[in-house]
């Protein structure tokens, strides 16, 4: 990328000189960034009269929205677990900054969700948190996972 490798990281992976925070603070940043954003999409969606009167309407599919929800959270942790994984590793600002953001959009749409009156809107901010997600990956060209290039012997060979 931009900046030379200059010194060895406690891990025995290289940083670069000025461009990388050190690796637990990215991983702090996006795990307190992903939670304060569910949390507070949680919080100003709270007092919608609309999600009570779903609630007192249907208290089973109230149950398997919050379930869905659920699940939801458990996929978003999932993907901001890869995220930390690639902040382990050198990488620059920006890169980090569009890991982090995607992380928080994705989080906040389970947290919207979570109260029932505006489940189109949580649903709209998870999956386009997940996909600027996976499009941030595929530019990452610094990201070990090689997501969406060919490797391996298929690669090697010429085709006929």
């Amino acid at each position: 990328m931009l900046a030379t490798r200059t010194t060895l990281g406690r891990r025995g992976g290289s940083r670069r000189a000025g461009l990388a925070l050190a690796p637990p603070s990215r991983r702090v940043v996006l795990v307190v960034a992903a939670v304060a954003s569910t949390l507070l999409a949680c919080w100003f969606t709270r007092g919608e009269a609309a999600s009570h009167a779903m609630i007192v309407a249907d208290a089973e599919l109230t149950w398997l929205l919050h379930f869905m929800t659920a699940l939801k959270c458990l996929l978003g942790a999932g993907a901001l677990w890869l995220v930390c994984l690639r902040f382990r590793f050198a990488i620059s600002w920006p890169l980090a900054s569009a890991y982090i953001a995607g992380g928080m959009v994705m989080a906040a749409g389970p947290g919207v969700m979570w109260n029932i009156a505006h489940i189109g809107l949580g649903a709209l901010l998870f999956y386009g948190g997940l996909a600027s997600l996976f499009i941030v990956a595929r530019i990452d060209e610094g990201a070990r996972w090689g997501f969406g290039k060919r490797q391996g012997r298929a690669a090697d060979c010429p085709r006929s």
